[in-house]
């Protein structure tokens, strides 16, 4: 599958326990298997300010496009928590590859959707632009890079293979 630019590839939710919500979505939409990321911490910028996040996610393919569940595990500001207090679950953003990230952040940024959080992995940058006035939901945007890439790859080919009974898979 590649990945398309400036489309929506994701749709994304937070849920309180990542296993459970995993099993729910998937006896109800008929998707799976789950790839579960468990325990995941990084460095994170919230609002202007430097911290460090744990979270868990959960992916799956309805079609083309992915469904991520997001757990967090940490305590602390983040741009999951202005949108749902813990213990709360419900629809959190959208992801979108941009060619340009740099503009695609300067571009919401005009439209008057600031950087919720910004996070980078080893060969990409990531920031959840909070559009919430505009769209109900925060837009993610990833940059251009293999690792992005390769997650929906591996995520898209589980799904193809998928033959209904293991809901929860890992990497």
């Amino acid at each position: 599958m590649a990945m398309p630019y400036e489309r929506i590839v994701q749709n994304a939710y937070i849920v309180n326990d990542i296993e459970a919500a995993a099993l729910r979505w998937s006896a109800a939409l008929n998707i799976g298997p789950f790839v579960l990321l468990e325990g995941i911490e990084m460095p994170m910028i919230h609002r202007g300010t430097e911290g460090r996040i744990a979270l868990s996610a959960a992916l799956a393919h309805a079609g083309d496009i992915q469904i991520e569940l997001i757990q967090q595990l940490s305590d602390g500001p983040s741009a999951y928590r202005d949108v749902y207090a813990p213990g709360e679950e419900g629809f959190h953003h959208v992801a979108i590859l941009c060619r340009d990230f740099e503009g695609a952040v300067a571009r919401h940024e005009a439209l008057g959707h600031p950087a919720a959080m910004l996070f980078g992995q080893p060969d990409g940058r990531t920031a959840y632009m909070d559009a919430r006035a505009d769209t109900g939901g925060m837009i993610e945007l990833y940059s251009d890079y293999a690792g992005i890439k390769d997650l929906y790859e591996l995520v898209a080919a589980r799904a193809a293979e998928w033959d209904g009974r293991a809901v929860i898979a890992r990497p």
